[in-house]
């Protein structure tokens, strides 16, 4: 007799070190994007090596395959290069005009983004659990980008630009779920 929580646990290590490695790539990218701004203005350049840091991730992407996922079409293949290289500009010139801690707190909206996407893409249901969530997220959101004092103007910029990188991110998660 076997258990059916037994697979799973068996990957359980499997799946914390995908979440840590893709955490780890994420910090170590926003950090470096961060500190290569300060010297130089070469934002293709930066997006570049952001997004290579990023690719270290690839490999978690064949820890589950399914027929699904095998079957992509040519305007998936077309789409995700441009949304992703979009994402990742966006997110590198709001790191240029707003703190790191910021940005990655805007950024930290995608999941709620997700989530509304999900909806009306792929039809999931939107519980009042979903709906509180996401209505936190962006209060959340809303807080810490709201200006305040000297330099405003540039970190609302910043805000902002950093939410069409979340719109990215989360379209192209959403299309390939």
């Amino acid at each position: 007799m076997q258990d059916e929580n037994a697979p799973r646990d068996a990957t359980l290590p499997l799946r914390l070190a995908v979440v840590l490695l893709i955490a780890c790539t994420q910090v170590g990218a926003t950090q470096l994007t961060s500190r290569v701004q300060r010297g130089l203005n070469a934002p293709f350049a930066i997006t570049w090596c952001h997004a290579c840091l990023q690719v270290l991730c690839w490999p978690a992407g064949n820890v589950r395959r399914t027929p699904t996922t095998d079957a992509l079409n040519r305007s998936d293949l077309a789409i995700f290069p441009l949304l992703f290289l979009g994402a990742n500009y966006a997110y590198v010139r709001a790191l240029a005009l707003a703190s790191p801690a910021i940005v990655q707190c805007v950024f930290g909206a995608a999941p709620a983004v997700v989530c509304v996407l999900s909806r009306l893409w792929l039809r999931e249901p939107f519980t009042r659990r979903r709906a509180l969530a996401v209505g936190a997220a962006l209060c959340g959101v809303a807080l810490v980008a709201a200006p305040s004092g000297s330099g405003s103007h540039h970190l609302t910029i910043g805000a902002v630009i950093a939410l069409c990188a979340v719109l990215c991110a989360a379209t192209y998660k959403v299309r390939w779920k």
